[in-house]
């Protein structure tokens, strides 16, 4: 039986990273004697690093089964912790399993078990109950965002899969927040708690509120973001309705935007991400389920257009921006007569944004569809160098290049969109003759 050596400069390197933060040697170190852990630590903080490093170190180097289990809220989340875990470069085999796309692809998948299975609970439990893998092996759980899965009402579901892992030897809970009372069937007796709340890994913010009479709020919120300007930027609603209704009035008023909420479909909801990602939009529209998961480290502002009730929402939220060390600025948005929520300690600034009636500048890049890619053997460099062959583009025009499944999105300099679609389209990749088109 042979285990991992943890090569923590290569990973480092691997990473980009200068060294490990204080969470993570914490982690790491705790991980080695404590099998119930609980930690807690702000958005931002490092806590994927922290939960991947112990599990690395108990993968077996020899054993083609599933060791270690990964639950997640959302699909977005789990598919970041798939990419963080990919960049460490360990030779071990991941995969991630999630609803919205087919479940008999994800069996084929796990006929050749990975050693690292990363799942959101409904999906999980599906293939629990279909006995799609074998779970006799698997000695590590981590559950992130905890508090997250109980608030979606995963706890049905969470409880049925641990009646499904009767082996686990050693179980990591993860949060930004705590709450008071950990449910009875996650069998956590006396969790070792590594608690970074408290300490100076908060993210660094400067707090504003915008004021106006009620029925000015869509007007101002469009001036707010006309200061912004191409500085990325997320708007949380609290509800679907009040994202639709921001989003007919913004492109009335020509402002490029995304939107991202749990009705839309998977592809739809990967298309938006990856147009903010990309630089394609500057502003996205979401409800909560943005408030954990994504990784995107330039986010500069966070407008409330609507205050959550809840603290561990506004927490979360705010989450989002000043990741990596950087700075953020948190807005929110207030009618006239109405106070800030009684959990806020801080003190915000009056924000007046300028009566500017100009369109803000064009995004700098375009994002395009083209019709390849995982299952037609495509990679990012193929796509590059059709780009440059095909589109006549110079690599420094090509930007974020995203391999799906059954199609590619390429980010493309605005001024050359056009002539890429136009000399692109129904040429072949790889002998596969493509659509390339707008996305």
């Amino acid at each position: 039986m042979s285990y991992t050596k943890l090569d923590i400069k290569q990973i480092l390197n691997n990473l980009e990273f200068k060294g490990l933060k204080p969470l993570q040697e914490a982690a790491l170190k705790e991980s080695q004697s404590a099998n119930e852990i609980l930690l807690l630590a702000p958005t931002g903080s490092g806590k994927t690093l922290a939960f991947l490093l112990p599990i690395l170190r108990r993968l077996e180097t020899d054993r083609n089964e599933v060791q270690s289990l990964i639950l997640a809220p959302t699909r977005e989340l789990a598919l970041q912790i798939e990419k963080v875990f990919r960049q460490l470069k360990s030779g071990h085999k991941v995969l991630t399993c999630y609803g919205g796309h087919p479940f008999s692809r994800e069996r084929q998948s796990l006929k050749h078990p990975p050693a690292l299975l990363i799942a959101t609970p409904g999906r999980l439990l599906d293939h629990l109950q279909r006995e799609t893998f074998n779970t006799n092996h698997i000695r590590s759980l981590v559950i992130d965002e905890y508090d997250k899965c109980l608030e979606l009402g995963f706890s049905k579901e969470m409880q049925r899969i641990l009646y499904h892992l009767p082996h686990i030897k050693q179980t990591m809970l993860t949060s930004a927040t705590k709450i008071s009372e950990l449910p009875g069937y996650f069998r956590m007796k006396t969790p070792h708690e590594i608690n970074f709340l408290d300490q100076d890994l908060a993210p660094k913010l400067s707090y504003y509120f915008v004021e106006m009479p009620w029925q000015e709020k869509l007007t101002k919120l469009d001036y707010l973001l006309r200061n912004f300007d191409q500085e990325s930027t997320v708007v949380f609603c609290n509800f679907k309705k009040d994202i639709e209704e921001v989003s007919d009035f913004l492109f009335e008023a020509q402002l490029p935007h995304s939107v991202f909420y749990g009705d839309l479909d998977q592809e739809e909801r990967e298309k938006s991400l990856l147009k903010f990602r990309n630089g394609s939009n500057h502003i996205l529209l979401a409800t909560d389920l943005a408030a954990r998961g994504l990784d995107i480290p330039e986010i500069k502002n966070i407008v409330h257009f609507q205050i959550p009730s809840k603290e561990d929402t506004f927490i979360h939220r705010n989450g989002r921006t000043a990741r990596m060390d950087k700075h953020g600025k948190v807005f929110l948005i207030l009618t006239e007569g109405k106070q800030l929520p009684e959990y806020m300690q801080e003190s915000p600034i009056r924000f007046k944004p300028e009566n500017s009636a100009s369109t803000i500048t064009e995004p700098e890049f375009t994002t395009l569809y083209i019709s390849a890619g995982k299952m037609h053997k495509v990679s990012k460099g193929d796509i590059l160098g059709f780009m440059c062959q095909q589109g006549g583009l110079d690599k420094t025009a090509v930007g974020m290049i995203e391999v799906k499944d059954r199609a590619c999105y390429v980010a493309v300099k605005s001024v050359c969109a056009k002539q890429a679609v136009e000399k692109c389209n129904q040429q072949k990749i790889k002998k596969v003759k493509v659509i390339v088109d707008y996305a």
